[in-house]
């Protein structure tokens, strides 16, 4: 498959060299994304490894299995009418019905799945929403009438509708500008810079992609991370000419921008409430390395100019909420061993993130340069999600 797209590397750049705008752009990321999803098709063979067993079962249900197989082949095998009606007494005792299946003891069944569960969630809490994404542990959405305007809903489309608008709000639906948000909008529409930053290089690109996420599912396109290593192993000018283009032009394919949007139940909430859904966006895999890449350029210009603050412990590397706990643990100690009172004040904000305005302001100490500004400001901008599903289509 990589081979196939290297031998087309050539006239897919003499494409990309010709593609001036924006929107010629987004031209040429729907053909190579069209191309790509061709070859795939043609020459990569999709295998389902289906595993033997099931990941909730255990010993006990194994067991069961066991035994009702082992009623079920003395019965098939005896001859002596006698020793069947015996073994017919033993297979209706173990559960058979009429088909030759056994139905497993639903207890074990259930207490099987509830510590399995419990087991992943131990681990990573968002360990099981991400496989009933990937389609590793299927668990069907139910949803419920939602309430709209008072009443409720009387349709799919409509309640899909409602739960978009409630957990996506739009920055009219819910901001009003004070004094200090109209200034930051102002100093982000009026910036200005100078500088550049140079392109990216295949060790950037190739560095982008090792960090990357494997086995997460792929967004809209569905192109996996492993096929976009497998074809930056045999074209590597492709990909790094196609994102640096995308850095001169400085936009953010519009392609890109559109998320498959999965919908998971929350447990023990209300079904008729939008907020009852935990909502999860899949993103293309190649507009993720795109965004690691900017990503990593910002940081670097944070940590070299000193303007990230020493006590922020999210999304930061190398920390993570034990270390803000560890940090927090050895101030306590440390005034408790001097007898000291210590006092603490812990914040919550519900929905912190959907009531943020979409700015993305550079320090005004010091001059972001103007691709890469701009580059995250077409990010932020025109970004929709579709949600689908063979009754209804919902963007």
């Amino acid at each position: 498959m990589a081979t196939k797209i290297a031998n087309i590397k050539s006239t897919l750049q003499d494409q990309l060299e010709r593609s001036g705008s924006p929107e010629e752009l987004d031209r040429f990321v729907l053909a190579v994304t069209a191309t790509i999803q061709e070859v795939c098709t043609t020459y990569l063979q999709y295998t389902e490894l289906r595993p033997k067993t099931v990941p909730w079962w255990d010993a006990e249900l194994e067991i069961l299995r066991k035994k009702s197989c082992a009623f079920k082949r003395r019965f098939h095998r005896t001859l002596d009418l006698v020793e069947k009606r015996k073994g017919r007494l033993l297979t209706s005792f173990v559960g058979l019905n009429s088909s030759g299946h056994s139905p497993i003891n639903n207890n074990s069944w259930d207490n099987s799945w509830t510590k399995f569960c419990e087991g992943v969630s131990s681990i990573n809490e968002f360990a099981l929403p991400y496989k009933i994404c990937a389609n590793k542990v299927c668990r069907p959405l139910v949803l419920w009438s939602i309430q709209v305007d008072g009443g409720p809903s009387t349709s799919l489309k409509e309640s899909i509708e409602r739960i978009v608008n409630v957990l996506f709000p739009g920055d009219d639906e819910f901001l009003t500008e004070s004094p200090e948000q109209k200034q930051r909008r102002l100093f982000v529409e009026n910036y200005r810079s100078t500088t550049n930053d140079e392109r990216f290089n295949l060790s950037e690109v190739r560095s982008a992609l090792k960090g990357s996420k494997r086995r997460r599912a792929p967004g809209l396109d569905g192109i996996q991370y492993e096929i976009l290593v497998a074809i930056n192993e045999k074209s590597p000018r492709l990909l790094v000419s196609l994102l640096n283009r995308r850095l001169d032009i400085r936009h953010f394919p519009r392609p890109w921008k559109k998320a498959k949007l999965v919908l998971l139940n929350k447990p023990g909430k209300d079904t008729s409430d939008p907020r009852a859904y935990r909502p999860i966006c899949l993103l293309s895999t190649m507009s993720k390395v795109l965004d690691r890449l900017v990503a990593q350029r910002i940081l670097h210009y944070y940590h070299s100019l000193n303007l990230l603050n020493l006590l922020k412990h999210c999304f930061c590397a190398l920390k993570s909420c034990e270390t803000a706990g560890f940090e927090l643990k050895t101030v306590v100690l440390k005034k408790v061993r001097t007898n000291q009172a210590v006092s603490m004040v812990s914040l919550d904000v519900e929905g912190a993130f959907d009531f943020m305005g979409v700015y993305f302001v550079p320090s005004r100490s010091s001059s972001l340069s103007s691709n890469i500004f701009r580059m995250v400001r077409s990010y932020l901008r025109d970004r929709w999600i579709l949600f689908e599903t063979r009754a209804t289509r919902v963007e």
